[in-house]
């Protein structure tokens, strides 16, 4: 039975984190600007379903991470990666995700990216 993990990130750290870290396929979006993000052709319609509010929940998005070929860290969102886009698009300061395994909750708790409100 696979145990998942439901964490709140601070949205900035996450982001470094990824520009470090990239799954290969997705290194290039953490540095991209805001207005690049929003010409992305998935983001119109993932920013309407955000604004749609409790008649239509946003969907969690998942993030993992796995050993790279150099030893370090490579992370990346599995599912949402445009929803989460949207979300730093507006700002926010933290949100959470699914942590896709054990290994990726205990990297980021090491890391200090979770919340502590």
């Amino acid at each position: 039975m696979q145990k998942y993990h439901i964490v709140e990130v601070h949205a900035r750290d996450l982001i470094d984190f990824w520009k470090g870290n990239s799954y290969s396929g997705q290194e290039h979006l953490p540095y991209m600007s805001i207005s690049r993000w929003k010409k992305d052709r998935k983001f119109r319609q993932a920013y309407r379903y955000c604004t749609l509010g409790s008649k239509s929940p946003f969907p969690l998005v998942t993030f993992y991470i796995g050993k790279s070929g150099t030893g370090g860290y490579a992370g990346g969102f599995s599912d949402g990666v445009t929803r989460s886009l949207v979300l730093l698009a507006d700002g926010v300061e933290f949100f959470p995700i699914l942590c896709g395994d054990a290994f990726t909750y205990n990297v980021l708790q090491c890391r200090k990216l979770f919340c502590s409100r």
